[in-house]
């Protein structure tokens, strides 16, 4: 009877974990929009004045020279062909862009923002406007 009730209690543990890490992932575009609204100013200063990959606040940042794009990844999951990327980008132009500098990335309209499919494997990426300039990704590879 006892060891029942530490299956159930672990099952439950577990699910809440699950729940919680699920609800903890759809609300990450938020937090982002509101860190970006909160810290514009700085972080548009900090994109002006980039002209090599650095960090941010401990996120990594590449800088794509040939698009004006500074990318700020803000976390990771996963392992090896399975991992998932997230983050924002600064677009000087205001349109959405190709992540990682790829050229051959191409999106098309996807809800409130555009996703990009690898046509012959598992690769996507999906890119939302956050505020003027700003943009959200996420990218499995």
């Amino acid at each position: 009877m006892r060891r029942k009730k530490l299956v159930w209690a672990a099952a439950l543990l577990y699910a809440l974990l699950v729940c919680a890490g699920l609800l903890a992932r759809g609300d990450r575009r938020e937090r982002t929009a509101r860190y970006i609204q909160r810290n514009r100013a700085a972080l548009e200063a900090f994109a002006a004045e980039l002209t090599a990959d650095g960090t941010y606040n401990s996120w990594t940042v590449s800088y794509w020279p040939e698009l004006g794009m500074a990318e700020f990844e803000t976390g990771a999951s996963g392992l090896g062909s399975s991992t998932s990327y997230w983050g924002f980008y600064y677009s000087p132009e205001d349109v959405p862009l190709p992540l990682m500098g790829t050229a051959e990335m191409r999106y098309t309209p996807s809800g409130s923002g555009w996703r990009w499919e690898e046509p012959e494997g598992d690769n996507w990426a999906y890119t939302q406007r956050l505020t003027e300039s700003w943009y959200w990704y996420e990218m499995h590879f």
